[in-house]
């Protein structure tokens, strides 16, 4: 709450005053407080919504997306079969979204426990749904090319750049 005070009124008038302490009050108008020490003027103040927060948890994610986030947390931490578990949770969403993210993860997962078929065919999977192509296809166009040399990533190459292609084709 802000206060202004306003400038103490003389002795003769702060003696008047002082027998009589006044408090006015109204919703839209703010709060009058005279008092020996002068008079406080506040601002009104609108009516403060009331939450009830259970202060002993913090707020929780929906279930998919908190196994997604954990799958993430747990990836990036180095656990790739914990991260695997989470985001095999999340990949059950309704949400199509939260899945592809979720598949996403799944494959990377997949590609560190050294299972890279089939984190290609998860990375297969969101490049032909194109999701996140900027990301996807780099990691698919790589496991691809490992496995089946220049001819392996020839059904994608279309979905890169054409300066980039040619790069691919050696």
């Amino acid at each position: 709450m802000n206060l202004v005070q306003e400038p103490m009124p003389d002795p003769a008038r702060r003696e008047a005053q002082a027998a009589v302490t006044t408090r006015q009050a109204d919703d839209l108008a703010g709060s009058v407080t005279r008092e020996r020490a002068g008079t406080d003027i506040s601002p009104p103040e609108p009516p403060k919504a009331r939450l009830r927060l259970d202060r002993r948890e913090p707020p929780r994610l929906p279930g998919e997306l908190e196994a997604l986030s954990k799958g993430w947390e747990s990836l990036n931490a180095g656990d790739a079969q914990g991260a695997l578990a989470s985001f095999g949770e999340a990949s059950g969403s309704r949400d199509k979204l939260l899945a592809q993210e979720a598949t996403l993860g799944k494959a990377y997962a997949l590609w560190r426990l050294g299972r890279a078929d089939q984190a290609e065919a998860l990375f297969t999977t969101l490049a032909d749904q194109e999701y996140r192509l900027p990301e996807v296809l780099p990691n698919l166009l790589l496991l691809l090319y490992k496995r089946g040399g220049p001819k392996a990533v020839e059904p994608y190459l279309h979905l890169l750049p054409e300066q980039d292609r040619d790069a691919w084709r050696k």
